[in-house]
């Protein structure tokens, strides 16, 4: 790429992936000519090199490759809109579930047709195997249906930059997915989960959880210097947390192109243990800007959490030095943060040794909603300030749970007041046979009057 006088003016000549033709670019004078070729190298360097509209022609927009296109969407949208986990696993379905199969395609050729067979052909095909899994498994119906979010959403922007006139996707059907309802935990049985918890970190964690309504990432990711709890705080009823981060797992390379667009605050990035590892470990802006918020802490839970902090304090002072301090409120021995699956596998071990229902982690954030709902009256926008969900939408799909518990005691309700003075309590086998013993042993009878008095 360079700057090549052309009779009286001046031209630059340069290729872009997704086209098969170069472009060029005339100018008048030499300045001009260097400052665009300056502009051109940069965005080359950053992976965003791409022709001005003016000077792309319909023809070669529809004979885009597919696979081409899909490079572009991920560079020209996707890291204008997604964030750091989205983006990489948007980057996976493109590279090992849409490109093999439908990547060779010019982008005019697809059809709803073709989109149609491809989406019924993906449940017949063996997934990516990840590493650390034995067992390979078929494609899900829950991959089938992202992987189809993902083609239109392209297409849709394909429409919107003139590559296409329609969005082939549209016509297109695919296996549904049927999203199963989280089970999730009574609240008898949050309460003596947390009685029984010896775990310091779980335990805390559950609170957190249960009673907070915090997501994984936010209370492994919770620092002290954000937690607001004394002594006078908890006798004001005024303790609160601060949740403003989280701790997330970050593949390197998607995180550096989203720091690169101004996309992601990296609050702190954890020192790396291993080397030549691919993901880093690093604390982060929450999943959205509502969830930025202040969540206030009951009594029981300040003090779990103080105490809980003594014993960090202690633990730190008997580690001599070797504690690596992040101020993080749970955190492994070594003072390096706690990562989702550990806490998951904590709790499932917890569940088989106690003889729990089977639920996941975040089970704990319905259940919390659920109750925050019912306790509420249904104050969902009260529930949504410490849910942090973006929409209250979010919130209210928690009330079918609530309908359920609601109507089967309106039921009981409707018994007592129609039927409960003339209903006559039925005899039950036992009972029948007690008193059957009472009148052919009237002796048992009298001892048991006077053991009454």
């Amino acid at each position: 790429m360079k700057v090549v006088k052309h009779g009286n003016k001046y031209r630059i000549a340069y290729r872009v992936t997704g086209y098969d033709k170069p472009f060029k670019e005339t100018f008048d004078c030499i300045e001009e000519a260097n400052v665009r070729l300056a502009e051109l190298e940069l965005d080359k360097k950053k992976g965003e090199l791409k022709p001005p509209f003016s000077l792309v022609k319909q023809k070669d927009k529809r004979n885009t490759l597919f696979s081409d296109f899909l490079d572009i969407y991920v560079r020209d949208y996707g890291l204008s809109k997604w964030k750091d986990s989205y983006l990489t696993i948007s980057k996976h379905r493109i590279e090992h579930y849409i490109k093999p199969y439908i990547g060779h395609m010019r982008i005019r050729d697809l059809d709803a047709g073709i989109l149609t067979g491809y989406y019924a052909s993906l449940p017949s095909l063996y997934a990516v195997q990840l590493e650390g899994h034995r067992t390979q498994r078929k494609i899900g119906l829950s991959v089938v249906e992202k992987v189809h979010s993902t083609i239109h959403s392209a297409l849709e922007q394909a429409v919107r930059w003139g590559y296409v006139q329609t969005n082939a996707d549209d016509g297109a059907t695919f296996p549904r997915y049927k999203k199963k309802v989280r089970d999730i935990w009574s609240r008898e049985e949050a309460i003596r989960a947390i009685e029984v918890c010896e775990d310091n970190n779980l335990k805390i964690a559950l609170y957190l959880a249960i009673i907070c309504t915090m997501r994984i990432g936010e209370i492994n990711g919770l620092q002290w210097q954000n937690v607001d709890i004394t002594e006078e705080t908890i006798a004001n009823d005024t303790s609160c947390i601060f949740d403003a981060h989280e701790l997330k797992r970050c593949n390197k390379n998607d995180l550096k192109l989203l720091e690169e667009r101004g996309r992601v605050n990296v609050y702190l990035r954890f020192p790396e243990t291993k080397k030549n590892c691919t993901t880093c470990l690093v604390l982060t802006d929450v999943k959205t800007d509502s969830s930025v918020r202040r969540v206030y802490v009951p009594e029981t839970v300040a003090r779990a959490l103080l105490e809980h902090k003594e014993r960090q304090k202690q633990h730190i002072e008997s580690c001599h030095g070797l504690y690596n301090d992040f101020d993080l409120v749970i955190a492994n021995d070594n003072g390096r943060p706690v990562e989702a699956n550990t806490i998951r596998k904590k709790l499932k071990r917890f569940i088989t040794d106690n003889g729990f229902d089977e639920v996941v982690f975040h089970s704990f954030r319905a259940l919390s909603t659920t109750d925050k709902l019912q306790l509420s009256g249904g104050d969902i926008k009260a529930v949504q300030g410490d849910t942090g969900h973006a929409s209250p939408k979010m919130v209210t799909e928690q009330y079918s749970r609530i309908r359920d518990l609601d109507r089967k005691r309106l039921a009981g309700l409707m018994e007592q007041a129609y039927f409960g003075e003339k209903k006559t309590p039925s005899v039950t086998h036992d009972e029948d046979a007690a008193l059957s013993l009472l009148r052919e042993n009237p002796e048992v009878l009298k001892l048991l009057l006077a053991m009454k008095k």
